[in-house]
């Protein structure tokens, strides 16, 4: 069994016009042969209205198609009436995803709350296939 070695790679920047935080993940051998392996986008702003997250997991994932093309898979609520998506989202029922391969890398697209959580989570994953 071969130890790996690991670091990760944190900054703040922005992500099509939004506000976002970058984490890497480099994985080697040793610390002079790392190669990103997986990653995470995280949209950090607050919102007291739920539908604005709703509407930017929307606009980003509206983005996302244009640089990648339609999504190869899709997670949406079945049989519950789009307007009741705010409140399923504020009370952690509701969860979006997008999912994209391009290359050898798979890109996941999601908004969800957890139930112990006050506010909910847009975030972009990022690994390789």
């Amino acid at each position: 069994m071969s130890n790996m070695y690991y670091t990760y790679l944190d900054y703040k920047g922005e992500y099509n016009g939004y506000k976002a935080v970058y984490t890497y993940i480099l994985s080697g051998k040793n610390k002079n042969s790392t190669k990103l392996i997986d990653g995470q986008i995280l949209f950090p702003e607050k919102f007291s209205n739920m539908q604005n997250y709703i509407d930017r997991f929307f606009k980003i994932s509206s983005k996302m198609q244009l640089a990648y093309g339609a999504p190869v898979e899709t997670e949406r609520p079945r049989g519950r009436d789009q307007s009741k998506w705010a409140e399923d989202l504020s009370l952690g029922n509701l969860s979006l995803t997008d999912y994209y391969n391009v290359g050898r890398n798979s890109y996941y697209i999601r908004l969800y709350k957890s139930m112990n959580s006050e506010y909910p989570q847009l975030d972009i994953l990022v690994s390789q296939r």
